[in-house]
């Protein structure tokens, strides 16, 4: 097949034909192919010069992958109009690594034998990628695991739970784990948080009925599903594949110990991925014993909610996007990887956590070793894995084996860097790094020495990796052939240079390319002497420059590279043997590989830590037993690097049977959800082992965070927004323990107002009563803050704001006690609604003032009529008081008078809100907001422990400031929260001509 191929680009100018009498047989073959589904996609290789695409995957790709269909052309002539799409290799590599890391697609590879006869070479899908793995990962980095997941529900007899075994295998890192666990029979709570921990690309089920709900989970979150037949997945045969695929018998007889449904599920991966057919692989495998006691859990909507990963197609923040974009300050692939690793899988040991904790510590304290990692000794160290596989695949060579050499070589200089910080962490650094590197470092002095004697270093900095000349008398032979050679190209080019030296002599350098072979090269600028004289011959005339050469330089060039093939081939028994010995380094370069991640990644949380706008602090941890979580000063870490942000920080604090259920009210925008995120957050970082965004910080260990935070829906699966959320409350009520945070956010507000209320109270109820767990539940529903007062654990916060005639400003300030209102006009204000509109709002608002909702308080009657009675006396109170007041604004007040009208206060024994405020500037600004009980004597006593006591009201120091409220005409309006006795007496700017009952 002839097709005009640009490098490096798609197919040429004309049509994609074939020879005429081959086809027509193409084509036929290509029509009587088996129906594929549409993630499938099919490419021709043809001769390994170039690659074709056909029917509707070469409209796909043209559309999707080059965002141009220019290139589709019709195959076949008039009769066969077939699209049709050629790939250089070049372009190839980019369409393949695009389907399969990107979209999840799934690609077939088919070759030509003999007879026209096409059929699939090798197949490749997300979680199997061995078969190009040279194509993906050649010039770029693996920075993400490429894993495949098994997993086997064994059939429920009971509604309580359901058995679930599972085989995860990552075959690009030689790893494969395995679990059996319990779980719900519906959410699969367990199965959720595995996926979260694991991000497999591929899942392997059973082709059965009863797997369509775990089958929509997994494709729910991006996860490619195979079905597998019972056959396949013979539990006889997973003992057998582990003995071959591990080294290591202790590690076979624990995974056998986890019964016939995880030996089921290790037969199904390894027939899938064809593990038993890599014969370089085989013991060389790793088992993990996959144990969720030992991490966080989290599901898939606190993923989402605490921002772990950047969302597909967002807009792009930078460092401000995503909890891993701000911490990744790595300088190596091993680094990124294993940061994506801690992330998705926190830890609940404390003394691991620690021990990461002091190790930060140390770098946050010691600016010169943490600079010095960072721009200095952390570039230097290759992907050791990569590597080392290449090798073992018999893909390697020399110049892999140079960088294996240069990052060996690196290692003494970092542990002298390493050996300078003398802080109080010295010992544990020591321990567990300095003596680990000074212990490989002589193991692999060997590899070194074998480097150094064979490689040929001094013609390294030319590219060329080649065996020393010494090791062979023929090589020795053709490397003084090829340094004559050599001199004669330098001497004629000196020639050419003194030839022209007037015009462009000094900016005539010498270059060489595998295409081009040995040429000259000069700017485009002094390049006429050159292009007018017909001794020297034109290759390339571009806009930085033009390069020639001349007929002598070409048969020297020819000469040069004959010798240097020469020398090749001549090598090649060498080479193999050199890399043969390296890759029997591969055990000490894999733990080294892993030592200099973990040092990548703790060097990129103290950097992120000090670099901060301001620095996080480190936390101090509490087993999980004790359930005190006290945060000051909490900061979002990804909200405070956005440009423009000044961030308001806050404190929130958990105590067992004390405060663990935390109500937040207040207006929208007001940034009730900002906080309960940053409190997730910051819990996560802390289970990571990096320093928090806090002033300071003491966190006991949780076993889960658990989120049900924002709107969505996924039609594809016909499930609402309102069944999304309730789907992911009734996951959280199922899976949640004591030990869990519980993040909810604006729960019921997808149904009427009577249900959605009714819901949100009984759960909130049902989390503070039986599951006692962390809870953050930010709400509109105001009645939901009177839960406060039937459970201690309960307690109310809310988000301020200041109101004036014309301004509404948002403090996002965190304070103790509720809000009564969600400013929700003042927000639309704020968004330039009508003026209409607005308006209109605001009498529909006013009109359904008193259409309240009644709130569930069990079934007593006498209390039902106590709230009504103090209902309708606190609303005779306010018109008293608001016709009082409006006698006295232009006359000074007496002692007497004040007395009188607290006495009916305290007469129907109502709590008393007072919030004063005072103007400076026309800013309206808080000086003091809190809550007194009116007792008898006519003191302010303090409602809670935190607040001074204030004196008598007879006592000067307080009747200034009530003195200026009410004589400087600042007038009151008063509100009586329904259901609970409370009065509100706000003082508002004088500048409102009446009093407004509110």
């Amino acid at each position: 097949m002839a097709s005009a191929m640009e490098e490096g680009g798609a197919g040429g100018d004309g049509d994609l034909k074939l020879e005429s009498s081959t086809d027509k047989g193409f084509i036929e073959n290509f029509l009587s192919l088996p129906v594929k589904p549409d993630t499938l996609i099919r490419l021709f290789d043809r001769g390994g010069e170039y690659y074709t695409l056909h029917g509707s995957d070469a409209v796909f790709v043209a559309k999707e992958i080059l965002k141009s269909t220019a290139a589709v052309k019709q195959f076949g002539g008039e009769r066969y109009k077939l699209p049709s799409l050629g790939l250089s290799k070049n372009m190839f590599e980019r369409v393949i690594r695009e389907l399969l890391l990107i979209r999840q697609y799934r690609v077939e590879i088919w070759q030509c034998s003999t007879g026209n006869h096409w059929s699939p070479a090798y197949t490749a899908s997300p979680g199997n990628l061995h078969a190009l793995e040279d194509v993906l990962f050649t010039q770029f980095d693996i920075t993400q695991g490429c894993g495949i997941l098994c997993l086997k529900v064994s059939s429920s007899t009971s509604d309580r739970a359901v058995t679930v075994a599972a085989c995860f295998c990552d075959a690009m890192l030689r790893e494969i784990g395995v679990t059996s666990f319990l779980d719900h029979p519906v959410h699969l709570t367990n199965t959720e948080a595995l996926i979260v921990q694991l991000k497999p690309k591929e899942a392997l089920l059973l082709n059965r009925p009863d797997q369509e709900s775990l089958k929509k989970k997994l494709e729910s979150r991006g996860v490619m599903v195979s079905y597998m037949q019972a056959k396949n997945m013979n539990p006889e045969d997973g003992e057998q594949t582990l003995r071959r695929l591990l080294s290591d018998e202790v590690s076979v007889s624990t995974g056998v110990s986890l019964g016939s449904d995880v030996l089921s599920c290790v037969t199904g991966v390894a027939g899938y991925l064809e593990l038993m057919s890599r014969s370089d692989d085989l013991g060389k495998y790793r088992l993990i014993i996959i144990d969720s006691a030992q991490h966080l859990q989290l599901d898939e909507a606190a993923i989402r909610a605490l921002s772990l990963e950047a969302e597909p197609g967002g807009v792009n923040l930078g460092r401000a996007g995503s909890l891993i974009s701000l911490l990744d300050q790595c300088r190596t692939p091993q680094g990124k990887r294993l940061l994506r690793l801690w992330i998705r899988q926190p830890l609940t040991d404390r003394r691991r956590l620690e021990e990461r904790l002091n190790l930060v510590e140390a770098l946050y304290q010691d600016v010169a070793l943490r600079d010095s990692l960072l721009n200095l000794h952390l570039r230097h160290f290759p992907d050791f894995y990569k590597l080392t596989r290449k090798l073992q695949r018999g893909k390697g060579n020399l110049q892999d084996s140079f960088k294996l050499y240069m990052g060996v070589r690196a290692v003494p200089d970092l542990l002298k860097t390493i050996e300078t910080y003398e802080g109080t962490h010295s010992d544990l650094l020591k321990a567990s790094l300095s003596d680990p590197l000074l212990q490989l470092s002589t193991q692999l002095q060997k590899l070194l020495e074998l480097v150094e004697t064979t490689l040929d270093l001094d013609r390294v900095n030319q590219h060329e990796y080649v065996i020393q000349s010494s090791f062979d008398e023929g090589l020795g032979e053709l490397r003084i052939d090829m340094d004559e050679c050599k001199e004669k190209i330098d001497g004629h080019v000196l020639k050419v240079k003194s030839r022209v030296r007037q015009d462009c002599g000094k900016s005539i350098k010498l270059d060489q390319s595998s295409l081009l072979g040995h040429y000259m090269r000069v700017t485009m600028k002094e390049s006429t002497p050159i292009t007018d004289d017909p001794n020297f011959i034109v290759l390339e005339a571009r806009k930085e420059g033009v390069r020639f050469t001349t007929s002598y330089l070409q048969e020297l060039s020819a000469h040069y590279f004959s010798l240097q093939e020469q020398y090749t081939t001549l090598q090649v028994t060498l080479v193999e043997e050199v890399l043969r010995i390296v890759c029997g380094y591969q055990d000490p370069l894999i733990v080294l590989n892993d030592l200099i991640a973990q040092l990548d990644v703790l060097t990129s949380f103290a950097v992120a830590s000090v670099t901060a706008p301001i620095p996080y602090c480190k936390p101090k941890l509490l087993e999980k037993e004790e359930k005190i979580i006290i945060l000051e000063g909490a900061r979002h870490p990804c909200l405070e690097l956005q440009s423009g942000v000044s961030f308001i920080p806050n404190d929130v604090i958990f105590r067992p049977d004390q405060q663990m259920f935390i109500l937040i009210t207040g207006p929208n925008m007001g940034g009730k959800s900002t906080y309960i995120r940053q409190i997730g957050v910051v819990v996560l970082l802390a289970q990571i082992g990096c320093f928090v965004p806090c002033s300071q910080a003491t966190i006991s260990i949780v076993d889960r965070i658990l989120a049900r935070v924002g709107a969505s829906d996924s039609q594809l699966r016909g499930i609402s927004t309102f069944m999304s959320e309730m789907l992911e409350t009734s996951a959280i009520l199922h899976c949640s323990s004591p030990y869990s945070l519980i993040l909810i956010d604006e729960l019921g507000r997808g149904t009427s107002t009577y249900d959605g209320f009714g819901i949100a109270w009984s759960i909130s109820d049902h989390i503070a009563r039986n599951i006692n767990a962390y809870c953050l539940f930010a709400t509109h529903f105001h009645e939901l803050t009177y839960l406060a007062s039937e459970i201690s654990s309960v307690v109310n916060y809310h988000v301020t704001a200041l109101t004036s005639q014309d301004t509404f400003t948002l403090l996002y300030k965190v304070k103790p006690g509720p809000c009564d209102q969600s400013f929700g006009i003042h927000v639309a204000e704020l968004a330039n609604f009508p003026k209409e509109v607005i308006e209109k709002a605001k009498t529909k608002a006013l009109s359904l003032e008193d259409s309240t909702i009644t709130i569930p308080i069990q079934d007593n009657t006498e209390l039902s009529k106590r709230i009504k009675l103090d209902k309708e006396e606190g609303e005779e109170l306010i018109d008293r008081i608001i016709q009082q007041a409006s006698e006295i604004q232009d006359r000074r007040g007496s002692l007497d008078y004040r007395t009188s009208l607290l006495s009916q206060l305290n007469k129907s024994d109502n709590l008393v809100h007072l919030m004063f405020e005072y103007e400076s500037n026309d800013y309206m600004t808080a000086i003091n907001d809190c809550s007194y009980n009116l007792s008898s004597e006519y003191q302010f006593q303090p409602e809670s422990p935190g607040y001074s006591k204030f004196p008598d009201l007879d006592n000067e120091q307080v009747y200034p400031l009530v003195d200026y409220d009410l004589n400087f005409g600042r007038l009151i309006t008063i509100n009586v929260h329904e259901y609970s006795s409370v009065i509100s007496v706000f003082l508002i700017s004088p500048n409102l001509l009446k009093l407004e009952k509110l």
